[in-house]
């Protein structure tokens, strides 16, 4: 079985193909409310919390179909707090996922990482075609890693060519069904960005990739809830501006968070009840 780790100071929890590793157990699945519609999003339909193992996704559908009056299509939300877990069955609760009417959470002071992570970024409806919806609060944190194999959990020995390709190979196929997860449902880019694949690649074994700025939650089409709203000023409303222009369309990493923009010292007119804000190109920004 291969699994997600979050930072190593968390816990460990990556193996690969029945190497012994730490007693693992299921998560606890629990239905927090009957409502499955929320006027004042976000809120819970059903929390999943605990490691994430095999057989988690049956409790999911079981879960979801008592709440939705036994129908096979899940409607309402999934509220998460988990350090991840087996990340075969991490896949299986995404693919599952992707074609639910289910927005995703993560609570005040929730942990969500690695296998969680990948299960939080499928959130979403089918109001209009596929849309992502994923919300999160800016007590709680969120961290993606890869798959590895962690020298710590193997016994301190040579090993043979074949083994070690064997390993190697495995980590390719977890990469790869990870990456055509959201090719199957048609949002790509949209549920796991390349820079973000990309960035959860260059992590090492004891590292994780953690979104934490507005910027990231911006380009990764995150949305904040339970925040304190910023007092409005030509300051906020310029960086709200750079944040939508950098969005989308731009081969950055998402580390690569635009300066502030009072930093930048652009021209800013007023004309009516707008304000144009110079510097951005040539098709401006209003």
């Amino acid at each position: 079985m291969t699994r997600f780790i979050g930072p190593a100071a968390l816990f460990i929890l990556t193996t690969l193909y029945g190497l012994s590793a730490p007693t693992t157990y299921a998560a606890d699945v629990a239905i927090v409310s009957n409502t499955v519609y929320f006027p004042d999003k976000p809120g819970c339909t059903v929390r999943l919390t605990e490691e994430i193992a095999s057989g988690d996704l049956e409790k999911l559908r079981a879960a979801f179909q008592q709440v939705n009056s036994g129908s096979d299509i899940a409607f309402g939300s999934l509220c998460l707090n988990s350090l991840g877990g087996s990340y075969t069955e991490g896949l299986k609760i995404a693919d599952w996922m992707l074609s639910q009417n289910v927005f995703t959470v993560v609570e005040p002071n929730a942990l969500c990482f690695s296998a969680c992570a990948i299960i939080f970024m499928t959130g979403g409806d089918f109001e209009d075609g596929r849309s992502l919806e994923r919300y999160i609060h800016p007590s709680s944190q969120l961290g993606f890693h890869a798959p590895f194999i962690i020298k710590k959990l193997l016994p301190d020995r040579a090993y043979d060519k074949d083994t070690l390709a064997e390993a190697y190979q495995l980590g390719v196929r977890a990469i790869r069904d990870l990456a055509k997860l959201g090719q199957q449902h048609n949002v790509s880019d949209r549920f796991l960005p390349k820079a973000l694949i990309a960035e959860l690649l260059d992590k090492g074994p004891d590292e994780a990739f953690m979104v934490g700025t507005a910027f990231k939650l911006v380009r990764l089409d995150i949305r904040l809830y339970g925040y304190q709203k910023p007092t409005v000023s030509i300051e906020t409303l310029g960086n709200a501006c750079l944040n939508f222009l950098f969005k989308n369309g731009l081969d950055l990493s998402l580390d690569d968070a635009p300066p502030p923009w009072v930093s930048r010292r652009e021209s800013v007119r007023k004309k009516g009840s707008d304000i144009w804000f110079g510097g951005f190109g040539g098709e401006g920004s209003e």
